[in-house]
């Protein structure tokens, strides 16, 4: 019988094995649970892979025909090499997307930058001492992604679960000079802190985003709606945290 990589998306399945042909390499320092952000190829497969290990688990909003046709991105798979190859669903869009890859060892949240480029390949590489990442569970990993997504797809969605406590605010938050960062709502849920916020560009000139900018002490996940923001353009930002006790 044939083995394919688990796939487990916000809202969907897994997809079908294939290989594809790549022309370019993308080389990103990672470490579990830090966001980075990537290119992805348009309309040609992006190859992903992570130095020295397999990728055992994909989480993400990934388009499977019955289970989830309004997802964002296709997830094909290289089981004997541990590899995945994706490319947006729709030729044209703009939106960034959000994918979690696990490896035994690991989990990277990456966000994808949609553009017009050819094929391409990504290659996470984590430079973390193998004794750090040795006192971590091997079966930790996929649970703490399984909850920090839920609890993205349902800020996203605006579709909290029963568990959820919701507090709506309006609080300015200090970040950069010359834009304005909004908290609008957080969601609480055992052992996580969802935070929604709007950020505004008040320059006038286009402000490139990266999710590691509000990596902080204490933060699990940063999701960003826009990585460009235009002059005077505003986009949501989530933030995911550990609850204090």
């Amino acid at each position: 019988m044939r083995k394919y990589l688990r796939l487990q998306p916000w809202l969907a399945a897994w997809c079908v094995a294939s290989s594809a042909h790549v022309h370019a390499l993308q080389v990103l320092d990672v470490r579990d649970g830090v966001s980075v952000t990537a290119k992805l190829a348009l309309r040609e497969p992006t190859r992903i892979k992570v130095e020295g290990t397999l990728i055992g688990e994909v989480f993400g909003n990934v388009w499977q025909d019955k289970t989830n046709p309004t997802g964002e991105i296709i997830v094909e798979t290289d089981p004997a090499k541990g590899e995945l190859y994706v490319r947006p669903l729709s030729p044209t869009t703009t939106k960034p997307i959000n994918l979690f890859v696990s490896t035994k060892q690991a989990t990277y949240t990456l966000l994808l930058q949609p553009v017009d480029m050819p094929a391409d390949t990504i290659v996470l590489r984590d430079r973390t001492p193998r004794v750090a990442r040795a006192t971590t569970s091997p079966g930790k990993a996929p649970q703490h992604v399984r909850a920090l997504t839920a609890l993205l797809a349902a800020m996203a969605n605006e579709s909290p679960t029963a568990d959820m406590r919701i507090e709506d605010t309006v609080r300015d938050v200090r970040l950069w000079q010359a834009t304005r960062f909004t908290l609008l709502r957080t969601y609480a849920t055992p052992g996580l802190i969802g935070e929604r916020y709007l950020l505004t560009n008040l320059g006038d000139a286009a402000l490139a985003l990266e999710a590691r900018w509000l990596d902080r002490e204490g933060v699990l996940g940063v999701a960003i709606e826009q990585a460009t923001l235009e002059p005077q353009a505003s986009t949501q930002v989530f933030v995911l945290r550990a609850a204090t006790p």
